[in-house]
Formats: C-alpha cells, structure tokens, sequence
C-alpha cells in the first residue's frame, strides 16, 4: 500500500546520508589537506556532489508523497507507476553531473579541508565549480521552500477533524519524519554552503 512506496522512498534515501556520512567520516583518508591526494580529492567531491543532490531531491520527492496520498489522495497504483519513472529522472539526473564535474577535476578544496566547491583564488572568470555551487544554493532554496510548503499543507489535512483517524495519524507520521530530517540535515548543509562562501 502507500507507507511501502513511502518506507521505499525512505530506503533509498539512507544511500546518499551514508556516502554524506562517509565523506566526513573519512575526510582526513580523502583530502589533500590531510593523507589524501588528487585522485581521493576528486572521489570526495564526486561523492558529496552526488549525495547531497540525491538528499535533496529525494527529500522534496518524499514530501510530494505526503502531499499526494494524503492531502489529493491520488491512488495507489498511479502513484506505483510513477514511482519508476521518478526514480529513471531522479539518480541519472544527480550522478550525470557528479560524473562531469569529476571528469574536468573540477572538485576543489575548501577552507574546511574537504574537497567539494570550494572557491578559486587565483580565477578570474566563474567555472564550472562556480556554476555548480550556485546551482546547489538553487536547489537548497527549492528544497527548503517545497518542504515547509509540503508540511503546512499535510499539517492542515492533519489537524481536519472530517478526516480519518489513519489519515491523520500517517499525516502526523509524515509531519514527523520531514521534520527530523531538516533539523538532522541542513543545518550541518547549511554550514558547508557558509564554507564554500567564505563566512567561516
């Protein structure tokens, strides 16, 4: 029924908060900055290009779920059809540019140490680097402004006392979890972006 396409939804975005985890737990191993070398820079740069765009973009894919199956109730089996064509789009759409970036070497390091999008002095004109960077911000800013919009809207249908009480009770679920995950997440995002911006 609808909590397993939500329950798969919430599977595979445990793939790219591990390699996220991963880049950070391993960062001295990765960085030129510590023991690392070219090759483990751009692997790092690689692995957080692709998982933060796929944290992202499948966190705003799990708040549209919520929306449609319990505020437009759209059926069961529309919503498993699309399932597979969302997730043709989703993962080529953040491993195509990871793959483009890596093969310019366009991952650089930051102030942080770790090898990302970070800034290039000596650059006088944007590069690819630059155009990705201010497409991340692009995409923290939809992600921020779809999901608050996606749980006012589950909040409201939540707290409608002619629904039912498994409606509202999987709404509050669904209240729950997005909420975690922008406490748990963006935060520690958010400072990674201030980093790439020269704040810290």
């Amino acid at each position: 029924g609808e909590s397993k396409i939500v329950t798969r939804i919430q599977f595979f975005f445990q793939i790219p908060l591990l390699l996220f985890s991963c880049c950070y737990l391993f960062k001295p191993l990765l960085s030129t900055g510590f023991f690392g070398n070219e090759f483990t820079c751009q692997l790092q740069g690689f692995l957080l290009q692709f998982s933060v765009s796929a944290i992202l973009l499948i966190d705003m894919m799990l708040s549209l779920s919520y929306v449609l199956m319990i505020k437009i109730q759209v059926q069961e089996e529309l919503f498993r059809r699309a399932e597979k064509y969302v997730h043709t789009i989703l993962w080529p759409s953040c491993l195509v540019p990871a793959v483009v970036l890596w093969s310019k070497r366009a991952y650089r390091i930051d102030s942080a140490q770790i090898c990302w999008l970070g800034g290039c002095e000596n650059c006088l004109e944007m590069d690819a680097t630059d155009y990705t960077r201010s497409a991340v911000y692009v995409l923290v800013a939809l992600h921020l402004f779809f999901s608050f919009y996606a749980m006012a809207q589950v909040y409201r249908f939540a707290m409608n006392r002619s629904s039912s009480q498994a409606a509202q009770i999987m709404a509050r679920k669904g209240l729950a979890y997005a909420g975690s995950i922008l406490v748990l997440q963006l935060p520690r995002l958010f400072m990674e972006l201030l980093t790439m911006l020269g704040y810290s």
